[in-house]
C-alpha cells in the first residue's frame, strides 16, 4: 500500500475548492456514476537506435467521459469556476491513468468516477485485482488497515477459517482508533491510495484490507470518488453515465 499526498494533491484540492465544485455537487439530486476505459501512455521506436518516445493519449478518452455534463448537468447551483474544477479533475485522471499503466504494464485502465450518497463496501475486505488506485476527491476517504493488520487478518483466516478472519477484521477495525495502535487510516481528500490486491504477483494472502467510510445520505453526506483498475480484472466497460437510480 502507498499514499500520495504531495504538493500537487494539495494544489488540486485548492482548485476544487476555488471552483466551488462541492457547492455544485451538494445540489445534485441522487448519485452519478461515470465509467469508461481510458488508454495509457505508449512508447515507440523512432530511429535505428530505438530511441524511446512516450506519448500521452489519455486526454481525449477522459474528455469523452463527459464529466462536466455528468456531474454538473443536474446541479441546481453552478458556481462560475465549477467547470474549471472539473477540467482539473480531468487533468488529474490523465496523470493517474498514465502512472497506473506504467506501473502495471497495461495499455489502458478502467476509470470509474462516482458521486455517492450511500455507503458502499461497508465491511472490511480485500480486492481480487493486482492493483487498484482510489482517490476521494471530496468527502470522507477510504478506511485502510495497515499492512501489519492486514497480514494478521489473512493469517487468522488461513489458519482458523474465514469466519475467524471476519471476527479479526471487526476487532482490528474497532480497535484501530485507540492511541498507539496505528492500525487504521482514513485517506484525505485528493490523496491517492494505491492498494495491492490478491492478484498482484506474490501477494496472495497479503492484500490490504479496507472499506468505504460510513456516510448518511439522509443527512446530506456525500463523496466524489475515483477508482482505477486494469481492464482484464474488472467487469466489461459500457461507457456512459447513470444517476444511480437503478
Amino acid at each position: 500500500m502507498a499514499y500520495v499526498d504531495d504538493a500537487s494533491r494539495a494544489a488540486l484540492l485548492a482548485a476544487l475548492d476555488a471552483g466551488g465544485l462541492a457547492e455544485a455537487l451538494e445540489t445534485v439530486d441522487g448519485e452519478v456514476h461515470v465509467r469508461g476505459e481510458v488508454r495509457g501512455s505508449f512508447f515507440e521506436a523512432r530511429d535505428e537506435e530505438e530511441e524511446t518516445v512516450w506519448a500521452d493519449v489519455t486526454a481525449a478518452d477522459v474528455s469523452a467521459l463527459g464529466l462536466a455534463r455528468a456531474l454538473l448537468g443536474g446541479a441546481q447551483v453552478e458556481p462560475a469556476g465549477a467547470r474549471d474544477a472539473v477540467a482539473a479533475l480531468e487533468r488529474d485522471i490523465c496523470a493517474v491513468v498514465s502512472a497506473f499503466c506504467a506501473a502495471t504494464g497495461s495499455a489502458s485502465a478502467v476509470v470509474a468516477v462516482s458521486l455517492l450518497r450511500r455507503t458502499l463496501c461497508s465491511k472490511y475486505h480485500v480486492d481480487h485485482v493486482p492493483l487498484r488506485v482510489m482517490c476521494t476527491y471530496l468527502g470522507a476517504g477510504t478506511e485502510v488497515l495497515s499492512e501489519r493488520a492486514s497480514l494478521a487478518i489473512s493469517l487468522a483466516s488461513d489458519r482458523a477459517g474465514r469466519g475467524i478472519g471476519d471476527v479479526a477484521k471487526a476487532i482490528v477495525g474497532s480497535a484501530a482508533d485507540a492511541p498507539g495502535f496505528n492500525l487504521k487510516r482514513r485517506s484525505r481528500e485528493c490523496e491517492l491510495v494505491l492498494l495491492k490486491g490478491e492478484k498482484w504477483p506474490g501477494n496472495a494472502g497479503r492484500a490490504i484490507v479496507h472499506r468505504s467510510p460510513i456516510i448518511d445520505g439522509c443527512c446530506g453526506e456525500w463523496r466524489l470518488c475515483l477508482k482505477v483498475d486494469a481492464p482484464e480484472h474488472v467487469n466489461a466497460v459500457v461507457v456512459g453515465m447513470s444517476d444511480g437510480s437503478k
